[in-house]
């Protein structure tokens, strides 16, 4: 419970004109905090300290309410059980990069206003993209919401704030560059097989990694994990680990079919895995790790690395490995695949993110077909 005090209303001197101050104290039964007001006029005064009053009373009064502890504090404490781990990081790399070393940290929570809000905001533009931005908006909304249900602030001051969306197409491996990078894979090599899976399934990196041999059947996989970063929380300081966990959205669970010769390739890994297993006395891949590495999970960004210098040495763009898992959306479209079975076999949540692709992919047949009538010369003057 709060208990408010007010102090009565007194006249001083200042510069040789009478200035009028007042306090006002609000206790709970951990903490109580105080603050003075004052001005030239005496209802000024006492209309400082009552919309003061206002904006702290029923709230829950912290040890530390700057906004940095608290953003903080809210990661390691509330974030960090609701989550997953990557996922994780990037509230982390928030914190570090684009709140701790700004004026805002030190700003008390309920004190920051729209205008500060807005201040901040366009800091960050100067130095960073509009994405990062954007990203920073969404994890400090998501902050501000926790804090108004849980009566720590009255108010959201950033939710009136929008940052214009600058669409940026996404990325693929055209079918000339495609057909460049599967000449040029080793199907004996793990590291190999994962940039391989990925672009005949459309797996994300971590889903690719988190594969196991039962997740092999009736000629397709069954994805149900993922094998990614997440964090644990020791001596106040975020230590990073790698672990098989569940995936990020139940859409993300599915069965994707696989085209009979990738059943093939799975297969005659299968077979190798137990056969080195049998040898070895089930030292080789002793958890049944599809793509495993001496019976470890392979680092994350070995299959990365692989995919660069693949490019590289065959003069082709380095567009990202996620780019594999676009290349196969774009192949889906362009074989005009229903936009929803496309949905379905990526795991998207949200339909937008799929029509995306098509919408590209339709755009660029739009264009070929135009081009056709141009070399047909059916317009010509």
């Amino acid at each position: 419970m709060q208990e408010i005090k007010l102090g009565s209303v007194y006249k001083t001197k200042r510069n040789g004109k009478d200035y009028f101050r007042c306090d006002a104290t609000i206790k709970t039964d951990t903490k109580s905090i105080r603050k003075s007001f004052g001005s030239l006029k005496r209802y000024l005064a006492l209309e400082k300290r009552d919309n003061w009053i206002e904006k702290y009373k029923d709230l829950i009064i912290q040890d530390n309410d700057s906004f940095g502890s608290m953003f903080y504090s809210w990661i390691v404490n509330v974030k960090q059980d609701n989550i997953l781990g990557v996922s994780l990081k990037p509230y982390i790399t928030t914190y570090s990069k684009r709140i701790k070393d700004y004026l805002i940290a030190k700003m008390k929570t309920a004190d920051i206003s729209n205008l500060d809000a807005q201040i901040y905001i366009k800091q960050l533009k100067e130095t960073n993209s509009l994405a990062t931005v954007k990203r920073t908006l969404s994890h400090i909304n998501s902050f501000f919401l926790y804090a108004t249900k849980n009566r720590m602030v009255k108010f959201n001051p950033f939710s009136t704030i929008t940052i214009k969306n600058n669409f940026k197409k996404r990325q693929a491996y055209t079918i000339e560059e495609q057909k460049i990078i599967l000449d040029n894979l080793n199907y004996e090599d793990p590291v190999d097989l994962v940039i391989y899976t990925s672009l005949v399934a459309g797996l994300r990196l971590g889903e690719c990694l988190g594969l196991n041999i039962d997740d092999f059947r009736d000629d397709g996989l069954n994805i149900d994990k993922q094998y990614n970063i997440s964090y644990k929380n020791e001596n106040n300081k975020q230590i990073a680990i790698y672990i098989v966990r569940d995936l990020k959205t139940q859409a993300s669970h599915r069965f994707i079919p696989l085209p009979k010769q990738a059943c093939e390739i799975i297969k005659k890994r299968i077979t190798k895995i137990k056969e080195l297993n049998l040898k070895t006395g089930f030292e080789y891949d002793p958890d049944n790790i599809l793509f495993c590495d001496k019976g470890k999970h392979i680092e994350i960004k070995r299959p990365t690395r692989r995919l660069k210098r693949l490019c590289e040495e065959n003069n082709i763009e380095y567009k990202t490995f996620h780019a594999l898992r676009h290349t196969y959306l774009t192949r889906l479209a362009e074989s005009e695949i229903s936009p929803k079975i496309a949905q379905a076999l990526a795991g998207h949540e949200d339909f937008s993110t799929t029509m995306n692709v098509y919408t590209h992919v339709q755009d660029e047949i739009k264009k070929q077909a135009v081009s056709k009538l141009d070399n047909l010369k059916v317009f010509n003057i």
